[in-house]
């Protein structure tokens, strides 16, 4: 799944978290990782960015790192370019059933208040959406 972001100022770092609740592995696994997804973001100019792949405590550009052990990926650019930012989500191995996930993106986003992307167009009346959040003393909740 893609989603596009305007970044119009670099003094805000551009933040990208992605997680999801894996499901259930085998308890003699190596790995317990069972749904693997991947999160990268391509800036502008086409550097690309992968999910976990830090140095410095920043992410790292064009290394090609992938996670694939954890359910929680996040990638930090400290100064992004302005422009267009595409974030991009990819089911690498989804091997039982569907892999429901929740993106949060901060940043110099245009707009005044928070944006969330969900990965369903509707849900059930049985269905659970959990949400957090997270302020600083720049946002003011409404």
């Amino acid at each position: 799944m893609d989603y596009s972001y305007l970044i119009l100022s670099d003094n805000v770092p551009l933040k990208v978290t992605l997680v999801w609740f894996d499901a259930p592995g085998n308890s003699g696994a190596s790995v317990a990782l069972v749904n693997d997804l991947d999160l990268m973001v391509t800036a502008p100019d086409g550097t690309i960015y992968d999910g976990n792949d830090f140095e410095n405590g920043y992410s790292r550009p064009d290394t090609g790192t992938k996670d694939r052990l954890n359910p929680v990926e996040q990638i930090l650019i400290p100064h992004p370019t302005n422009g267009a930012w595409q974030v991009t989500v990819v089911g690498t191995n989804v091997a039982v059933s569907t892999q429901a996930f929740s993106l949060v993106v901060t940043g110099d986003l245009g707009f005044s208040r928070g944006s969330i992307q969900m990965d369903k167009p509707e849900y059930g009346c049985s269905s659970t959406v959990t949400r957090s959040e997270e302020h600083t003393s720049e946002l003011q909740s409404h």
